[in-house]
């Protein structure tokens, strides 16, 4: 049987935080919504994908290689979402939105991997 995955808290805050990027990119220049945009939204599939990884992983050393990726993988995310701040491609309301759900996540990896870790 599969790993469930799609109701871990971090899974979902992601997800949330994916969705409401991939909704603000619509309303970006082209020069930011194909470069800056397309890197952001692909970096967070990618900690989707980590946060799926260590799910499914049987050991805890496994567990913890793909919740340290999905950490690392959220500090380009935080710097991407700077970017298009100080581009101003989001507005400051958009950029407290982001930081926040960004928190949000990075409490539930940091959690996650403290759990692992003991």
């Amino acid at each position: 049987m599969a790993a469930t995955y799609d109701n871990l808290p971090v899974f979902k805050a992601c997800y949330d935080l994916l969705f409401v990027v991939i909704a603000w990119c619509a309303k970006m220049t082209k020069d930011f919504r194909y470069t800056i945009g397309e890197e952001l939204k692909r970096r967070l599939i990618d900690v989707e994908i980590a946060i799926y990884r260590a799910n499914s992983e049987k050991s805890k050393e496994g567990k913890i290689e793909n919740i340290y990726r999905a950490q690392e993988l959220m500090v380009e995310v935080k710097l991407y979402i700077r970017i298009l701040h100080d581009a101003k491609q989001l507005s400051t309301k958009h950029y407290a939105i982001a930081s926040q759900m960004i928190v949000e996540v990075d409490k539930h990896l940091m959690a996650w991997r403290k759990y692992n870790l003991s």
